[in-house]
């Protein structure tokens, strides 16, 4: 999966910085079975939140939550996503 866009940064508190963001892009799903195989494409969006926690001037730890949507043979999918990370800042 490819995804980029937008984020908003919200008001910093304190050490915590909240944002929100808005992802598009392009998924793969891949199926093979015996010798056979196939292959989708599919657009992907989605909505997502996340804070940042400034542990000091250059590192950080990052929670972030979204949701992803693809459409696979007719079907809509709703996908949860959870990120837990450490963040560098020059």
């Amino acid at each position: 999966m490819l995804v980029a866009g937008p984020r908003y940064t919200l008001t910093p508190a304190g050490r915590w910085t909240p944002y929100l963001h808005f992802l598009v892009g392009i998924s793969q799903l891949k199926a093979s079975r015996g010798d056979e195989s196939d292959r989708a494409s599919s657009f992907v969006y989605g909505p997502g939140v996340g804070v940042d926690c400034s542990l000091n001037r250059h590192w950080a730890l990052r929670v972030q939550e979204g949701f992803e949507f693809t459409r696979y043979a007719g079907e809509v999918q709703a996908n949860s996503r959870f990120l837990l990370g450490v963040v560098f800042r020059k």
